[in-house]
């Protein structure tokens, strides 16, 4: 089951995890940690690209003591300076920057393949969006999928997409 989150004090942030009710719940607080200690040591807002790191490695780590046994997590956030990012790790040890990614029960290799032959830099985000749900509805058979996003077309806020 996978659930979506905004921190309450940086809506420009989105954090989705996939896994067991048990591994989602200790995820998000191990990210409410991460960036509570940010904000204690360095008085701002951490990156997304550092709590990735640090989220990541604590992932990695506890995969080897059988902590996390199938758990999948996406961060993104889009700012007017650096634009659009997003990051995702899983407990199969690979994580990594990436433009888009599929978690859940449409998750697969064929999936993600047909993903990376989009060309991401020249679609606009909600032509993207639709090539998404294109491949997820010619592998899984189902048109009905949350889709969220964050962009300038959201004023750089997370929400659910509607077409």
């Amino acid at each position: 089951e996978c659930e979506i989150r905004s921190p309450a004090d940086e809506l420009n942030v989105a954090i989705v995890c996939y896994g067991s009710e048990k591994e989602r719940k200790n995820i998000f607080e191990k990210i409410h940690d991460e960036r509570k200690l940010y904000k204690i040591v360095h008085n701002k807002s951490i990156p997304i690209s550092i709590l990735h790191d640090r989220i990541g490695n604590l992932i990695q780590g506890s995969c080897h003591q059988n902590t996390f046994l199938k758990v999948e997590v996406i961060f993104a956030t889009w700012t007017e300076i650096n634009g659009s990012e997003m990051y995702f790790i899983d407990s199969n040890e690979e994580y990594s920057k990436c433009f888009a990614w599929m978690i859940g029960k449409h998750e697969s290799q064929e999936a993600k393949m047909m993903l990376d032959k989009i060309n991401f830099p020249n679609l606009c985000a909600r032509q993207l969006i639709f090539e998404a749900k294109k491949i997820v509805s010619i592998i899984g058979g189902d048109d009905q999928i949350d889709v969220s996003w964050i962009g300038k077309e959201t004023n750089g806020l997370h929400e659910k997409y509607k077409p």
